[in-house]
């Protein structure tokens, strides 16, 4: 299976390669003029005016990544855990159950109020050159991740590992828990230490919180409108990464996890995934008053479906 994945990533960038290379050269007219009226549809369909070669591109290769998602799902759920997992903490002290308790009740209907505000947006979701240079730029990195192997977990990803555990300390120094100590090595996994017990959301921190993307969006207000198109193919290399080292990375022989619950860690990973992939995607197709609105919608859905009963 592992093998079929990366030869189906291949395929993805090949394909990504030959439409570039078709369009620039104008070959095969017949063949051109059938997609280019495709795209048309598209855009009539959507109510936008994308360039419809660019538009042949980002369909195939979102066709082509919902397929390589597929069995990258498959291959996570059979995949052999056994390599050393990194740990918050090095002392394992579990979550205690009255906090587990009680963040639930809090955290269980977040999940379905943001859950349903990121469907609204995927449901209502228009296509813009933003969108689609953040589509081309995720689906790149992933087909390069698998490419280049860097999803081995036998040979290690010092990048993952180091930013796995620069979340914990972000997070960490945000809630005034100092680290007293920090790891991160391509064999060994990674560990970061603290001179006191931290709190449930430094341990799961790295399993959800976007982190370079959350620090690239300010960088935004700082560009040209010229940069945007490089700006937003980087946001979407960016959640890819973040996307293939958190399946990487993310399983019940995390330490993080165990010694949190398992139950309450997921709830926590859920709702913390949803929110973060809801914030970039809006920001990405509608800047910060779409962001905004993600942020009210979640909470407004809370409130309605309450009122309900």
């Amino acid at each position: 299976m592992q093998k079929l994945k990366r030869i189906f990533a291949i395929i993805i960038l090949i394909t990504l390669v030959g439409f570039v290379l078709y369009l620039l050269q104008g070959t095969f007219p017949q063949l051109q003029k059938r997609l280019i009226t495709y795209a048309q549809k598209i855009n009539a369909t959507l109510h936008t005016s994308l360039n419809p070669q660019l538009l042949i591109v980002i369909t195939a290769l979102l066709i082509l990544g919902l397929i390589y998602l597929i069995i990258s799902l498959i291959t996570g759920l059979r995949r052999t855990r056994s390599y050393r997992a990194s740990s918050a903490e090095q002392v394992k002290v579990q979550t205690s159950l009255t906090t587990r308790i009680i963040f639930s009740i809090i955290f269980i209907p977040l999940i379905f109020g943001y859950g349903k505000a990121l469907i609204e947006l995927l449901v209502n979701l228009k296509f813009n050159e933003a969108l689609l240079y953040f589509c081309i730029g995720f689906a790149v990195h992933a087909s390069l991740w698998h490419i280049l192997k860097y999803s081995s977990r036998q040979k290690g990803n010092i990048y993952a590992t180091f930013e796995h555990e620069f979340t914990h300390v972000i997070v960490g120094l945000l809630s005034f828990h100092q680290p007293s100590g920090f790891m991160a090595s391509s064999q060994d996994g990674g560990v970061t230490t603290y001179k006191k017990r931290v709190n449930f959301m430094v341990k799961l921190a790295p399993y959800f919180l976007l982190t370079f993307c959350l620090f690239l969006i300010p960088v935004y207000f700082l560009l040209k409108p010229s940069y945007y198109i490089f700006y937003f193919a980087l946001l979407g290399v960016l959640t890819s990464y973040h996307t293939f080292s958190t399946i990487k990375e993310t399983g019940f022989w995390q330490t993080d996890i165990t010694t949190t619950g398992k139950f309450f860690s997921v709830v926590v990973i859920i709702l913390g995934n949803l929110i973060n992939y809801g914030l970039i995607l809006a920001f990405v197709v509608g800047r910060m008053p779409l962001l905004k609105w993600f942020l009210s919608d979640g909470v407004r859905n809370i409130w309605q479906a309450v009122q309900i009963f």
